[in-house]
């Protein structure tokens, strides 16, 4: 990489106001390191290995050795709400669309570009970017908002198939933050400012890692007949050099691989590059190569990950089944019938343990750090919401009513039944809030 980028970069560093402090836990120090032996492979894999960083090849810097890796969910994630606005105030509903027509319109006027121009809106003390126009696709979402780095498409009509909100997750929201905080955040937001949703469906993430390896490795690989993967048919990308730029396989689960330092040379994304590489002011020959998991809602169902929560709580399995059965690279050629005794080769060893590190192992070690981004709630109107939910649930289909007495006795014996369940998710979420606030 050329000392002109590389100053680029820093240019553009030194103006950011928000990398005050150090990394957090989804992006690690990246470090020049020696090329993996077989023994570091052998160490990576097995069931017992030390989780100590001086497991990696020792770096080039002063401090001695440090991962040589980093990683996290990458900008894009889409999560479908679906629920109501304002259920039951049919006058506040009416008025929030209102104050986003009049927003849209006013954008569309702006410029006198239907498409270029931009109108704020401030809802529950929070400023929006309202875009003058929404969406196309399958699901049209006539209102588009945009908030550090957070998303809002907003249907006006939405039902029990077509979400009310979509929301998208861009990089700039889960730099430095954990991604199941920063959901929740958004959530009890979304509750203050009248959204009440009943049902959650998670359609995209991506999780990746960049490693200060060549990619040479994966052609290698390839010429070499060393894959292993239930993937059936790649695309690649070769340089008039013959050096593999980019290897992508899959349609709903992808894995896609390819040279980040070539694109950090020939592309201008430097407001995310730059975030991410800043350990590299000093460095000017670098290879990096960037593996990216990419999940669409068709495979999400499959494996029955349908929310933030249920993927958090699975993740272990899926990083395992992703590194392992799913795409692997052998340290030898493949012998059928024999890949699933054959040993791994160190480089993915190296992917396999930074994926690892990053979402399974660091998320619980490196949480306290997250506690300036916790939120201080008050219970009560979450609990006056559950209140009105149970009323409106006992009001459906009841064809007599119910005296004080017997309203008393249903509704009791109801929650009754439920509360074994009810306490054990009470339990589990407070566990989590606990070390999202790092108590």
């Amino acid at each position: 990489m050329s000392n002109e980028i590389l100053d680029r970069l820093y240019d553009r560093l030194d103006r950011e106001k928000t990398l005050s402090g150090r990394i957090s836990d989804n992006v690690f120090d990246l470090l020049p390191c020696s090329e993996p032996d077989s023994s570091v492979a052998d160490s990576f894999v097995s069931e017992g290995a030390s989780e100590n960083p001086a497991n990696f090849p020792p770096g080039g810097l002063t401090g001695g050795v440090n991962r040589s890796f980093s990683g996290g969910y990458d900008g894009g994630i889409e999560v479908s709400l679906f629920g109501d606005w304002f259920p039951g105030d049919d006058d506040n509903c009416s008025a929030f669309f209102r104050s986003l027509e009049l927003a849209k319109h006013s954008a569309r006027e702006k410029t006198g570009d239907y498409k270029s121009g931009n109108e704020f809106l401030t809802l529950g003390g929070r400023e929006w970017v309202v875009s003058p126009y929404g969406t196309s696709g399958s699901v049209c979402y006539s209102y588009q908002l945009r908030s550090e780095g957070v998303v809002l498409l907003i249907h006006n009509n939405g039902s029990d198939r077509i979400p009310a909100l979509r929301v998208k997750y861009e990089f700039d929201s889960l730099w430095g933050r954990d991604l199941q905080c920063v959901h929740y955040t958004l959530l009890e937001y979304l509750r203050e400012i009248g959204f009440v949703f009943n049902r959650e469906v998670l359609s995209r993430i991506d999780l990746q890692v960049t490693l200060n390896l060549d990619i040479d490795f994966v052609h290698e690989a390839l010429s070499d007949n060393r894959i292993v993967s239930r993937v059936k048919r790649w695309t690649t990308v070769v340089s008039p050099q013959g050096k593999l730029k980019y290897l992508r396989g899959g349609t709903d689960l992808q894995i896609c691989i390819y040279d980040k330092s070539d694109e950090l040379v020939s592309t201008n994304k430097f407001d995310k590059s730059v975030k991410i590489y800043s350990q590299f002011k000093d460095l000017v020959d670098l290879s990096l190569t960037r593996v990216e998991f990419r999940f669409r809602r068709e495979s999400l169902k499959v494996f029955g990950l349908n929310t933030i929560d249920e993927f958090y709580r699975r993740i272990a399995d899926v990083v395992d089944y992703l590194t392992g059965d799913w795409f692997r690279i052998l340290a030898s050629s493949k012998v059928r019938g024999c890949e699933s005794s054959q040993k791994i080769s160190p480089e993915w060893a190296l992917v396999r343990k930074a994926f690892r590190s990053v979402f399974v192992l660091d998320r619980l070690k490196t949480a306290p750090l997250h506690k300036d981004n916790s939120v201080k709630v008050d219970y009560y109107p979450i609990f006056r919401q559950a209140l009105g939910c149970l009323s409106s649930a006992y009001s459906i289909d009841r064809s007599s009513v119910l005296s004080y007495e017997e309203f008393c006795e249903v509704v009791l014996k109801d929650i009754y039944r439920q509360m074994p369940g009810l306490y054990a998710d009470y339990r589990r979420k407070l566990d989590l809030n606990r070390v999202l606030k790092g108590c």
